[in-house]
């Protein structure tokens, strides 16, 4: 069987179709939402439960899970490397992730090359994406030594190069490390997790599924950094040097205030922003 959309329904749909047809695993090719659409119905498709139930925790994937085969098209959600899959209910409406060490994509087929196709609006959106994995993995109170290491390195990546696939789509090194960026932060997804933005992002994209993923976590980010860099002063101030490295001869304090700045101006320049009019919907609205 092979699927096209990936509306909310689909999940809806296509698990039970799956079901019945005896499928024995799930081949999750696009952006997050291909990916999580693939995992959640391998998670259902071996059960009896419907896909809400797991959306709304009355279910959790088993070990009968089918396999998964992720192979990203987009570099930004990580979903390829991590352990949830994000579902919108469209009857309620309501966003929500159904998370289980059995949604491990089996294997995880990451090839730059699909992501040369990505428009430019959809590369800055989950490329900010990959970026708030990375930021918000950093400075958590969750936080941990190989994960800081990998979250600083997709920080660089992130910072230097997403701009050069803006400029030049087909820019094969920029868009290796993007996708670079992205599975990694799929690794920190798992281990730490994510902050205020991501969950800010669930109710607003489940009420207007027209908003990308990438574009509603943007909207929120400005505020976030200027009012949660008080608790991390360390580590907002490292991310912001990186950001920008005109910072680094600043006093500690002056440095860290200047992340909500940072992201602001980045949004501008790379058309991060949420257009509430602009009804078209986005691959990577999960």
């Amino acid at each position: 069987m092979m699927f096209t959309p990936t509306q909310p329904p689909l999940t809806w749909t296509t698990a039970p179709r799956a079901r019945s047809d005896r499928a024995q695993f799930v081949i999750g090719l696009g952006g997050g939402s291909a990916l999580d659409c693939a995992k959640a119905i391998a998670a259902v498709a071996p059960g009896n439960h419907a896909a809400a139930d797991y959306v709304h925790q009355r279910a959790q994937p088993g070990a009968n899970t089918l396999p998964v085969i992720a192979i990203p098209t987009t570099a930004g959600t990580g979903s390829e490397m991590n352990r949830s899959c994000m579902i919108t209910d469209p009857g309620r409406p309501y966003k929500g992730a159904v998370r289980s060490d059995h949604l491990f994509p089996r294997y995880a087929v990451v090839d730059p090359l699909p992501t040369h196709s990505a428009g430019r609006e959809l590369t800055a959106q989950t490329g900010f994406d990959a970026l708030a994995h990375a930021v918000e993995s950093y400075v958590s109170p969750r936080a941990q030594p190989i994960c800081d290491a990998l979250a600083l390195q997709a920080i660089q990546d992130v910072a230097e190069f997403l701009p050069v696939a803006l400029a030049n789509p087909h820019h094969a090194r920029a868009r290796e490390k993007l996708s670079l960026a992205s599975t990694t932060m799929g690794i920190n997804l798992s281990l730490v997790g994510t902050c205020l933005p991501h969950r800010l992002d669930k109710p607003l994209c489940a009420l207007h599924p027209e908003i990308s993923h990438g574009q509603s976590v943007a909207l929120f980010y400005p505020c976030w950094a200027m009012w949660s860099h008080r608790g991390n002063v360390e580590r907002f101030a490292r991310v912001t040097e990186i950001l920008d490295p005109a910072t680094r001869q600043l006093p500690i304090e002056q440095r860290d205030v200047n992340i909500g700045r940072i992201p602001s101006s980045r949004l501008s320049d790379s058309r991060f922003q949420a257009r509430f009019s602009d009804k078209q919907q986005s691959d990577e609205y999960y």
